[in-house]
């Protein structure tokens, strides 16, 4: 018994000093400061973009092709040559089409002298047409040869009038092959470079049925365009004569820069995905650039310069307020602007709270957006403003009691975790909250 006495003597304090301890340290966690994260407002330039991709091509690329159908027999261009319009860049064996030449020519001939012939025998019908006639009006041939004599002229007549469409058949086939045989030479229709070769010397090329493409020619690569896909909720911010830049995997470290152009309205679907094809001029002094390129196109849909802007990560915080915090802020800001002080309302604030709590947060959504501070008694304080241009960083500031230089909180940090999570479930915390040592 004197042992369990002793026992309970010595576990006692222990015991009652561990608790002491524990609360203690419980307490101090619950009721540690809060540290905030600031970032401060300044002035500079922002822009609002569309990122898009595309592939990079020549502004205007012709396909030259084989009007007849032959044998490569000479290639006076290759890929990457320069040529001039009318500049001969192929040939195809001619043979063939030279005695074809040959063959028509001598049929004009033949077709002219069988016209030419049943020429005077048309004349000669005429002829004996008109004695036959002078002869019957004296009564000295019978109606019988005079009939005979003038079907003999109409007969003439139609071989002539036969003679000359068949010279006209035989010219138009002789015109034909001609053409046929210029055809065999092939000459650059632009001046250009040359980016692709399709055949080479001996291929024959068939155009039975469409044209077999040579070369491809590009106009001028010089002067480029990409060809990217914007997809349709950000078509609307898009307009010609934006301004543009772009990368390439090629020139990782270069950005090249160029103009929106066109926009056009023809919508590409891929796996139920909405682009719209917009063009993008682009200047490429140096040659860089290549057709078929992927560009990482970024187009300046609308910019501002020497502006206020805040942070996006102060637009976006929100501080941990319970109801009865949002229902005296809500008293606070009334009493502002009874006094002709402060913004008229707040975009957003946490959805929880008592009917006091909604009021107030009625109230202050009905401006554009709002910034936390501390002033001078360190109690968190919103400021309003009305929102311009934003990008991934920035936001800028159009209207509003901001100032230059102005520090605005961005986040929480070194706060009580047990504070914090009280805070989010609606509990007790001062709004008077404190800036940490």
């Amino acid at each position: 018994m004197r042992k369990k006495t002793l026992s309970l003597l010595i576990i006692l304090p222990l015991l009652v000093a561990a608790i002491a301890v524990g609360y203690t340290l419980l307490n101090n966690r619950g009721s540690s400061s809060i540290k905030y994260r600031t970032e401060p407002v300044v002035r500079g330039d922002i822009q609002a973009t569309v990122v898009a991709t595309g592939s990079l091509n020549a502004i205007n690329t012709v396909e030259v092709g084989s009007q007849v159908s032959g044998r490569i027999a000479k290639l006076y261009a290759d890929f990457n040559s320069r040529v001039k319009e009318g500049q001969v860049i192929a040939e195809l064996e001619q043979s063939l089409f030279l005695t074809r030449v040959k063959q028509n020519e001598a049929n004009y001939r033949s077709a002219v002298a069988a016209l030419e012939k049943s020429q005077i025998n048309e004349s000669n019908a005429k002829k004996s047409l008109e004695r036959n006639e002078e002869l019957f009006q004296r009564g000295l041939v019978s109606p019988e040869e005079r009939e005979k004599a003038e079907e003999l002229y109409l007969s003439s007549q139609a071989d002539v009038k036969a003679n000359q469409a068949r010279l006209e058949q035989a010219q138009a086939q002789l015109d034909t092959i001609q053409v046929d045989l210029e055809h065999t030479v092939i000459s650059s229709p632009i001046d250009g470079i040359v980016i692709s070769r399709n055949v080479n010397v001996g291929q024959t090329v068939a155009a039975s049925f469409q044209a077999p493409v040579l070369f491809v020619i590009a106009n001028d690569l010089r002067e480029m365009q990409v060809n990217c896909s914007v997809d349709e909720a950000d078509i609307g911010k898009v307009k010609e004569g934006q301004r543009s830049k772009f990368t390439v995997d090629a020139f990782p470290d270069d950005t090249f820069y160029g103009k929106v152009t066109q926009v056009r309205f023809s919508p590409v679907e891929v796996q139920n995905v909405i682009t719209y094809d917009t063009i993008i001029e682009v200047e490429n002094p140096e040659m860089k650039l290549k057709p078929g390129m992927t560009a990482t196109v970024t187009i300046i849909v609308a910019e501002s310069k020497g502006v206020l802007i805040v942070p996006n990560r102060a637009v976006s915080f929100n501080p941990p307020l319970s109801p009865e915090q949002l229902a005296s802020l809500h008293e606070r800001m009334m009493g502002e602007r009874s006094e002709g002080g402060g913004e008229e309302a707040m975009r957003e604030m946490p959805e929880r709270g008592g009917e006091e709590a909604r009021r107030a947060r009625m109230a202050l959504r009905e401006s554009g957006s709002r910034v936390w501070t501390l002033n001078e008694k360190n109690e968190l304080v919103p400021i309003f403003f009305l929102p311009g241009i934003s990008d991934y960083n920035y936001t800028e500031v159009r209207r509003g009691d901001l100032k230059e230089g102005q520090l605005l909180i961005t986040g929480m940090e070194g706060g009580s975790t047990t504070t914090s999570r009280e805070g989010r479930r609606g509990g007790f915390m001062p709004f008077g909250l404190r800036r940490g040592p």
